[in-house]
Formats: structure tokens, sequence, C-alpha cells
């Protein structure tokens, strides 16, 4: 059972993200504040990589 490509890039954002703000990951709400931020930044710009 493997998750998708998308889930996974995201994690790693959000691991990349939190070991360079470690006291942003100690706090659930940051943490989803955290994949907001990168879906709103991050998949915008590869999508408008793929057009």
């Amino acid at each position: 059972m493997d998750s998708n490509p998308l889930d996974r890039l995201g994690e790693s954002y959000v691991s990349k993200f939190a070991s360079e703000h470690m006291e942003i990951s100690l706090l659930p709400l940051n943490r989803v504040l955290t994949y907001i931020l990168i879906l709103g930044i991050e998949v915008p710009k590869m999508l408008l990589n793929l057009v």
C-alpha cells in the first residue's frame, strides 16, 4: 500500500521545512499551516511548469 507521489512530496517538503524550523514541527496547527503554505506556493509553481 504505497502512498501516492504527491503525498510523499508533501511529506518531504514538510520534513525539510520542519528540520529548518524545528519549533514549527512541534505544533500540529503550524504543521497544517505549513501544508497550506506549501500547497499554496509549491503546487501552483509545479502546475505552471507543466504548461
